[in-house]
């Protein structure tokens, strides 16, 4: 079987690809926690009210898609299947009982 050899700036370019893949899943992971940390900040201000101002919800969805999309871990699945739910109002103004 033949040596492979191989030219260093390949072997440079690897290890600054494997770098970059650190950082880039430890980006990710902290990014994940600050959208779950956000999603529990709306989920505890307006499950008392089951109600949500329409800005928030719209917000809280992104999050939620973007958190899904980087492979968040299935944490805010409850949260988000409860929020969905509840009664979409124009402003906070309108979340006191009737």
């Amino acid at each position: 079987m033949e040596e492979v050899i191989v030219p260093p700036i390949l072997k440079e370019i690897e290890t600054i690809n494997d770098d970059q893949n650190v950082k880039l899943d430890n980006l990710i992971r902290s990014t994940n926690d600050t959208m779950r940390v956000e999603l529990l900040k709306t989920y505890f201000k307006y499950r008392t009210y089951k109600k949500i101002p329409q800005w928030a919800k719209e917000a809280a969805a992104h999050i939620y898609e973007d958190y899904t999309t980087q492979e968040g871990n299935s944490f805010v699945e409850d949260l988000w299947s409860q929020m969905s739910t509840w009664e979409v109002v124009p402003s906070e103004e309108d979340l006191k009982e009737e």
